[in-house]
């Protein structure tokens, strides 16, 4: 595992924490943190989301959930998280990669529903979920073997409030979700796919590669702090690499900001890795 993976799996945060009283906000907004910094760093968030799938577990007590987004105007699974790969196994018993399947059937019967942040929906069956993929036959095949209770669906939107894609927590027998617990590690997905998405184009990137060389839009003191976070400098490593203060550090980092108009570190690579 390359380091900078091997530093975010062994943190504090990817300890196994009993969350079943309440969801200590600190260490979601750490895990936020460290995720973003390794897809700074150029690792790929599918890749990153599989390291972290104890702490989601520990959070949701859920093992089965998957990220749907909306790809040139077609709705696929982006990734699946199945620490037991009984939901794999269980696709691939009719031939069905998650990957491959098509869920615009689904995405047009709750077009009009799950319209706002927070909301979300409950599946008592698959099949709903699959219509025009697996036959009910086949979903009650699923359910069987993966010993299906319950599904969450909470919808996923972009920048522009556009809704692109959806979360799924898929509950097994004696399973109790934490419905609190599921909507902020949705709102942890979320956080991590907007600045990975592109409205216009529709289009996923699955990571935030290294930062190109040429910043038309930055002075030469701007372009050598941007280089030095983009290795995973803090605000105050780079300071003092700069030799120069903490606050002008965060005074550069907030005029690069608004050039780019956007109000994240891994917003502000993506388009500058993208010429944007």
């Amino acid at each position: 595992m390359p380091s900078h993976l091997t530093q975010l799996h062994n943190s504090p945060c990817s300890k196994s924490v009993d969350f079943s009283d309440s969801l200590n906000e600190v260490e979601i907004l750490k895990k936020l943190a460290h995720i973003q910094s390794c897809l700074i760093y150029g690792h790929s968030l599918q890749a990153i989301l599989q390291t972290e799938v104890p702490f989601i577990k520990a959070v949701t007590n859920c093992n089965i959930m998957a990220i749907a987004l909306t790809q040139q105007n077609h709705l696929n699974f982006e990734f699946v998280l199945d620490s037991n790969k009984t939901f794999l196994k269980g696709l691939k018993r009719f031939k069905s990669k998650p990957y491959h399947i098509d869920l615009k059937n689904f995405s047009a019967s709750f077009q009009d529903s799950l319209t706002k942040p927070g909301s979300y929906k409950k599946l008592e069956s698959l099949q709903g979920f699959f219509e025009g993929q697996l036959n009910s036959i086949q979903c009650q095949a699923l359910e069987k073997q993966i010993k299906f209770e319950s599904a969450y669906i909470l919808p996923i939107f972009c920048y522009e409030g556009n809704k692109i894609g959806y979360s799924m927590f898929v509950f097994q027998k004696g399973q109790q979700p934490k419905l609190d617990q599921l909507n902020q590690i949705h709102t942890l997905f979320q956080s991590l796919i907007q600045p990975l998405y592109d409205i216009d184009s529709k289009t996923f990137y699955s990571k935030c590669t290294r930062v190109c060389t040429d910043m038309p839009l930055l002075t030469e003191t701007e372009k050598r702090i941007i280089k030095l976070l983009s290795h995973a400098k803090t605000y105050q490593a780079t300071a003092d690499e700069l030799n120069i203060s903490l606050n002008t550090v965060k005074t550069h980092m907030k005029n690069i900001f608004a050039k780019y108009h956007v109000n994240s570190k891994l917003a502000l690579f993506n388009k500058i890795n993208n010429n944007v």
